[in-house]
């Protein structure tokens, strides 16, 4: 019998809905019917999968990023709640076997009340059994961050991270209470981590972690490109200098990209830059060309170095063909998806409130004139070349179901309970 897997991205960022959407494109259709749900902005996406589309609303990125700019909870107890809503009509309609999502945080509580198997895909630093220290990037947009700067601001908001992960939590806990769910605690890995079946879109030992319980599981870097022509320009490239590619994806900051396009115009090199369709950039130098989008993976294997915002997808695309990053992380997320690569070396970290054309050419100078990056990124190339997040995901959903098994009854840390 084929089992009927839904997959719910969330569209606050880029990220959230890719990496479910590749793993449902991996799947075998005379094994599984795959649903995808995700908010109707991104169908254009999905014309390439193989299963049923539904749509559901989901916060607008720019308010999602603004408020963790602002240091408040992206989401309230309503939004969760009306959120809930939706995903058990979602779930009533699709009666699925299993349901994976992405950052969809109200997608929990709407399993547990159809007792329906849950995974969620997440990063290894949200999760209970991370071990490391949480940092911050710089915070320009926090009010007291014009006295005492982007840089200290971030320092001292580090000093409180337990009360704000708490702050950050609380809305899950009310709109739990209203479902009639006990709470989760105020541990902010918590609530993003919270499932039956918990999948790390990472390589294990990356991140100081303790021995994760069977249910966790690394599946590997997923990434992602849109299936796009390239432009009319890539042809026309140089090639007799190193190429640097440019993207601060869906949610980098857009506002950084004329002063590292200044910084870059009088290096010895092409530079390559996507805006994601965010923004439009007038009087390129002669060493630079834009498009909207491009295809990724094309870039970087032609790329010497890539700048770009540290998020998973696009870092891990670079590393997976040795391509070492210059990352100017703007969201914690971001932050700390960098931090075991800038520590082994293959990823070179700029703070946001130091972007300038003069550190922007001081950083590419010294990056591409220091061979450890090169050799570093190559060598993480090496593992993260051992893991095949669509094999891994598939053999994961066979241990599950087996070849001729009952449907999956959910597992772990589920609670009978009915609206």
């Amino acid at each position: 019998m084929r089992r009927r897997i839904l997959f719910v991205g969330n569209g606050v960022t880029l990220a959230h809905i890719c990496r479910p959407l590749q793993l449902a494109k991996g799947l075998d259709s005379r094994h599984y019917e795959v649903h995808f749900a995700c908010d109707a902005r991104y169908r254009s996406m999905l014309a390439s999968l193989v299963g049923q589309f539904h749509t559901i609303h989901t916060q607008d990125s720019h308010d999602f990023l603004t408020a963790l700019a602002q240091g408040r909870p992206p989401y309230s107890s309503a939004t969760l709640c009306a959120d809930a809503e939706e995903d058990l009509n979602l779930l009533d309609e699709v009666q699925p076997d299993l349901v994976v999502a992405d950052f969809r945080l109200s997608m929990r509580i709407a399993t547990t009340l159809r007792h329906i198997p849950y995974a969620t895909i997440t990063n290894t630093h949200w999760s209970l059994y991370f071990r490391g220290r949480y940092r911050l990037p710089d915070m320009p947009d926090l009010w007291p961050a014009h006295i005492i700067g982007a840089r200290r601001m971030a320092q001292l908001a580090e000093i409180f991270l337990p009360p704000m992960f708490a702050r950050y939590a609380w809305p899950m806990t009310q709109a739990r209470r209203q479902f009639g769910l006990p709470t989760l605690g105020m541990r902010l890995q918590r609530v993003y981590a919270e499932a039956d079946h918990v999948l790390y879109a990472e390589a294990e030992k990356m991140n100081p972690m303790d021995s994760v319980p069977k249910h966790h599981h690394f599946i590997g870097p997923i990434v992602w490109e849109p299936p796009i022509r390239l432009p009319y320009w890539w042809n026309a490239l140089p090639v007799d200098c190193p190429l640097i590619y440019v993207s601060m994806g869906s949610s980098g900051s857009i506002d950084l990209l004329p002063a590292i396009v200044q910084g870059l115009a009088d290096l010895p090199v092409c530079v390559v830059l996507s805006t994601a369709g965010r923004t439009t950039l007038q009087h390129l130098p002669d060493n630079a060309y834009s498009a909207d989008y491009l295809p990724g993976s094309r870039v970087t294997a032609l790329a010497a170095l890539v700048i770009g915002n540290g998020g998973s997808m696009m870092l891990h695309q670079c590393l997976k063909v040795g391509v070492p990053m210059l990352a100017i992380p703007s969201n914690m997320d971001q932050q700390m998806t960098i931090a075991p690569f800038v520590a082994r070396n293959a990823v070179r970290e700029l703070r946001l409130a130091s972007v300038s054309p003069a550190s922007i050419r001081d950083s590419v100078i010294k990056m591409l004139s220091s061979p450890r990056y090169f050799e570093s990124s190559k060598a993480i190339s090496h593992v993260l070349a051992s893991y095949e997040p669509a094999e891994r995901f598939a053999s994961f959903l066979n241990t599950l179901f087996g070849a001729n098994s009952a449907p999956l009854a959910a597992t772990h840390n589920t609670v009978n309970a009915k609206k």
